[in-house]
Formats: structure tokens, sequence, C-alpha cells
């Protein structure tokens, strides 16, 4: 007999009809059928509970684990965007971010002039100078992810390159053509093999991330082929292909080589940056180097200095005085006249290798000697005291109000005098 025929022979031995009646094995074994099938249900609602208590901890776990994957996330977030600003970062380029587009209308009025007023003698080098940081402005490149220009700047050592590109930058900043006057200076000397690779990308590499605009090259002719031909590409392309992937750790490239690691640099940018080169020598040497194509992408932009004149080093030396007249009369309170012997005497010092550096070492220490008789004086000077220098043989003296005059330089020590006693006044 079916469980369901149990059932029914039970149903109708409860109700005691004869039509319904059932014997007492019927009724006995429906009951036990009855029983079965409240046991049956009692598991079935006792797996429910344990089910219904599993899918709600399991529903726990899940919204658990999502707060907790949303909160790693934004933690992580936070931090990548912490770590990119604090520069120990990168992205899968090696680019800043990207920088304000520059004025609709680049201003360039007067800056030629301003500029030969500051750097004497080099008229012809600083109009090419200007030309060379106004032409992308004019061809409408000065906006793109390229190089903004690339330039060389040549001449004999000494002729003021570097001072007249540190007076260019800081114009061209002053009038909003440049967000920042900082110049980023690498001396490819220090790259002289492969040895030097991962030193060279890593150099490269924080340069290019730097706020700087302006990227200074020294040294060229002692660096490794292979790095100047990434210079190449990178100027002329305006990226740089890597051969291995890098990855940022604490702000240094680390090789990881082709794996697929998150947030590897395989690439660098040039991100509208200017290329500036400095040699001793022409295009031509610099052809040999990098290539003719990368002579050719230089569009004409190549600077070139002369050996100053006479006349120039008398007209800087004027300016050094000057300006050192101006320094004594604001802190030492005495009032400077001299003479052209001692401008002479100035224009002397000019060094062949060390150029007008040489100049203003020995207008310091001139200074430094009004500064230490101001020091060592009894009485301080009242400001307006009058001083005057003279050049007396081989040597600078000076007479100070109605005092003897006296060796000027003599007060210094013996390093800070420089060769002063083998110059001869003219």
């Amino acid at each position: 007999m079916s469980l369901e025929d149990q059932y029914d022979a039970w149903v109708r031995g409860l109700m005691g009809g004869k039509k319904y009646a059932a014997t007492s094995k019927q009724a006995e074994e429906a009951s036990d059928a009855v029983q079965q099938m409240q046991a049956q249900l009692d598991a079935l609602t006792e797996a429910q509970k344990r089910q219904t208590a599993a899918g709600s901890a399991l529903n726990a776990v899940q919204k658990a684990g999502a707060a907790t994957a949303e909160s790693v996330r934004r933690m992580s977030s936070e931090l990548t965007k912490s770590l990119k600003q604090d520069g120990l970062l990168g992205g899968t380029v090696a680019a800043p971010s990207p920088a304000p587009a520059v004025p609709a209308k680049a201003d360039f009025a007067g800056v030629t002039e301003k500029i030969k007023a500051q750097v004497l003698g080099q008229d012809a080098f600083v109009s090419a100078l200007v030309k060379a940081f106004r032409r992308p402005f004019v061809m409408g490149t000065a906006d793109t992810a390229h190089a903004r220009g690339s330039m060389l700047l040549c001449g004999p050592t000494g002729t003021g390159r570097h001072y007249a590109l540190t007076c260019i930058v800081d114009e061209m900043a002053g009038r909003g053509l440049l967000h920042s006057a900082l110049i980023e200076t690498m001396d490819l000397a220090l790259y002289p093999g492969p040895a030097q690779e991962k030193l060279f990308l890593q150099d490269l590499y924080a340069a290019l991330q730097s706020d700087a605009e302006v990227l200074a090259f020294d040294h060229y002719e002692s660096c490794a082929s292979n790095y100047l031909n990434m210079l190449a590409t990178l100027a002329i392309d305006g990226t740089l292909p890597l051969t291995s992937r890098y990855v940022l750790q604490r702000g240094i490239l680390v090789d990881v080589g082709t794996a697929l690691a998150p947030g590897a640099i395989g690439e660098l940018q040039a991100a509208g940056k200017y290329f500036v080169f400095f040699s001793n020598r022409d295009e031509t040497a610099l052809a040999d180097k990098f290539g003719a194509r990368f002579v050719d992408a230089l569009e004409g932009d190549i600077c070139r200095t002369q050996a100053f004149t006479p006349e120039s080093l008398a007209a800087i030396a004027a300016r050094e005085l000057n300006h050192l007249a101006q320094r004594v009369k604001a802190q030492c309170g005495l009032v400077l006249a001299m003479g052209s012997d001692v401008r002479d005497l100035v224009a002397a010092q000019y060094g062949k290798t060390s150029g007008m550096t040489a100049m203003r070492d020995y207008v310091d220490s001139i200074y430094r000697a009004f500064a230490e008789y101001v020091l060592d004086a009894d009485d301080i000077p009242t400001a307006g005291t009058p001083a005057k220098l003279t050049v007396d043989g081989s040597r600078l003296m000076a007479a100070i109000g109605s005092g003897e005059p006296f060796n000027l330089l003599a007060l210094l020590p013996r390093q800070y005098r420089g060769d002063v006693d083998a110059v001869e006044a003219e």
C-alpha cells in the first residue's frame, strides 16, 4: 500500500463511518506513515533553516568583502594620487601632468633688446636665440606633446652661452610664455659607456618629470652614442620606446624586463620641453654624433657666440663695477668713484675657460675687501662716505674719506685675492 493509500485509510478511520471504515492494521500503518511524513517535514524544515542561516552568513560575508574591497580601492586611489604628486609613482609613460595652454598670443615684443642689454657683445647670438625660442609659438607647435623645440648653442668657452639661456628663460617666464623659469641640466659626460644606461634613463626620466620646461645638455661629445640616439629620437619623434619595462620604486626606475607590472613605464615622452645642446663645436660635429636627421630637425636654430672684443670686455667690466658700486653703497655706506684704469684691470681678469665668472669673482673680492674694512673700522663710516679705487702698478688701491690709501685686496686672505699681483694695469 502506498503512502497516500495509508493516509486515506487513516483519515477514514478517524471519521468512523462505515463507508470509510478501516481495519486496525490499516490505522496503525497510516499512523506510522504520518509519523514518517512528520519526520521528513521536520528534517526539511531544519534543512531550510540551516540553508537560510548559511545564506545569511554568505550574504554578510559578501557584503563585508565588498565593503573591504571598496575601502582598499579608495585607499589605493588616494595612495596612488599621493605618490604621483610626490613624484614616486609613474604611469605607463614618463610625462608630467599636462601643462596649461600657452597664451593665445605670444608676446615677444622687446625681448631681444632686453636680453642684449644683459648679454653684452653677443648681439647676433642673442637674436638667433630669441628666434629659436619664439619659433614654436609662430609655427603653432608650442602646446603639443612633442618636443617644443631643439637648438644648439655653440661657440668659444666663456662667451656667455649659459648666462644668455638663463636670461631668456627668466624673461619668458616673467611674461607667462613659460610656466617655470627652471632649467634642468644634464651633463652627458657622466654617461660614457653602456654601464651607465640605468643611470642615464633615471636622470632623463627625472628631467622629463621636473617642472622645468627647458632641458639643457652639456658635453655631448663625451657621451656614449646609444644615449645620444635616444635623445635624438626623443627630440625628433616626441617619444622614446624603451627596450625594457620599468617601474618606480621610491622614486627610482627599476627594470622589470618584459613583465606586465602595474604602472610599468614602457616609453618616455618629450612633453613639450625645449631641448638645448651646448658645445664648443658647430653643427658638423653635431651631425657626426647625432646624425644628419637630427641636425635637419634643428630647423636652423643653431646659435653661435663669438670671442669677445676688447670693447665688449670693457663694457662688461663697467657693468660689473656699476653693480659693485650699488652694492657697496647699500651695504657698506660708501660711495665709490673709479676711473677707466680700474675698468681695464677688471676686464683683464677675463678667463678663456671660466669666462665672465673670473671677472665676477674678482669684483666680488673687491666687495669683500670693503666689507672687511668696515667691519674692522673703529668708527663705522657714515652713509655716503666717499671711497676711490685706483690702480697702482699691479695692485688695486683704495682711499676712503680722508684716510691714507691702502692696498684693498691685502685685507683679504690669499684665497680671495686671486692672482692680482701678476696683473699689470694698462
